[in-house]
């Protein structure tokens, strides 16, 4: 968990202004509304009970390192509500709109648009912790990094703390993406292999909230906009 440590002693100390753990997603609001996937644990398992609003950002940001996913997920969002974005090469671009450049795509994770994407390339991998019919399991991915051109890694990685496992498979041959609404827009993550950044920044509060609250999955949630970071160009 060496990446999750760096971001956590690189984001800024601010207090926690307001917090939502939806079905969906957890939004952390500091510095800026942090975002991440909500996870729940696979077994029951005591939660921390931690006071979240009111307390230090470093300090609730360290649940990320927990192995309970719905701690995990709201240090994720917490890290994402205190990096620092004032220098950032931001650029508005949709992770999956990048994708369909590549011929050999590999992805980490079920996305939504898998089922589109397969028919707009020449070859689709899907890799997964728990495999379903035409999958792989994610433990397989280094037979099979070589004949990608592309990876799209979903950054729950960082919440179930498989990231650094994944991308030590990295080859000069294959770019490695990283995106999904927890994805940190954070430099940090260059020096780990991933070659382009794509999360999300929240533009309206109010309006992402009160989908959060109406329990809408993450593509129909408004006031949000899809960012990316590329090392290319960084």
């Amino acid at each position: 968990m060496e990446i999750l440590n760096k971001l956590i002693e690189n984001i800024e100390d601010y207090e926690i202004k307001d917090s939502l753990v939806g079905v969906f997603e957890t939004i952390i609001e500091s510095k800026y509304c942090g975002i991440s996937s909500t996870l729940k644990p696979a077994y029951r398992k005591p939660y921390n009970n931690i006071d979240i609003i009111g307390n230090s950002a470093k300090k609730v940001a360290k649940l990320a390192l927990s192995d309970n996913e719905l701690e995990a997920s709201i240090g994720i969002a917490t890290i994402n509500s205190a990096l620092n974005r004032d220098n950032l090469k931001l650029k508005k671009i949709n992770a999956y709109d990048l994708l369909p450049n590549y011929n050999n795509v590999g992805v980490v994770g079920r996305f939504p648009f898998i089922k589109k994407l397969k028919h707009q390339i020449n070859k689709l991998y899907v890799f997964e912790l728990f495999p379903q019919k035409g999958e792989y399991h994610s433990k397989y991915l280094k037979n099979y990094i070589n004949e990608l051109d592309i990876l799209a890694i979903t950054a729950t990685t960082l919440i179930n703390h498989t990231f650094e496992e994944l991308v030590k498979y990295k080859t000069n041959k294959t770019k490695i993406i990283l995106l999904g609404p927890s994805t940190p827009l954070s430099p940090i993550l260059f020096d780990y292999g991933i070659d382009i950044i794509s999360g999300t920044i929240i533009k309206d509060k109010d309006l992402f909230i009160n989908g959060i609250k109406e329990g809408k999955g993450f593509k129909n949630l408004k006031g949000r906009e899809s960012i990316s970071i590329i090392k290319d160009e960084y």
